[in-house]
């Protein structure tokens, strides 16, 4: 088994739970990236940098692009899935994530109920239809 199977086993979970909320889909999605990047920063942070001017060429952002942009073209009222993809990402980039949790000493539940805030903020709060 590979040593990513917990971590697609959680995507693809969160992918389910966008069947029925595809608003809850995208959060669930963003949870999991997130909290994937809080137990690895270190090594997430690495693999952001790996040498590259940036971290959007890394092939694994790639995936979770597409992966965040289809369940943000299932959500009503999301009008540029592509750019919110990338708007939501950046909200997790693993050098934020380090200098949060190291450096500002912000708890890690913390980060993950700030990152649904951020989420609500920016699909806005009203119910789906």
């Amino acid at each position: 088994a590979s040593r990513l199977e917990p971590l697609q086993q959680s995507v693809r979970e969160a992918q389910e739970a966008a069947a029925s909320s595809p608003r809850q889909g995208v959060l669930a999605l963003l949870d999991v990236a997130l909290r994937f990047k809080i137990e690895n920063r270190n090594l997430m942070s690495a693999a952001e940098d790996a040498g590259l001017s940036s971290p959007y060429q890394a092939g694994h952002y790639s995936w979770w692009h597409e992966s965040l942009r289809g369940a943000l073209a299932q959500v009503p009222g999301v009008h540029a899935p592509d750019f919110t993809a990338h708007a939501l990402l950046a909200a997790i980039r693993a050098d934020l994530v380090a200098y949060l949790i190291d450096d500002q000493k912000m708890a890690p539940d913390a980060m993950r109920s700030s990152l649904a805030t951020y989420v609500d903020d920016v699909l806005g709060t009203r119910e789906e239809a």
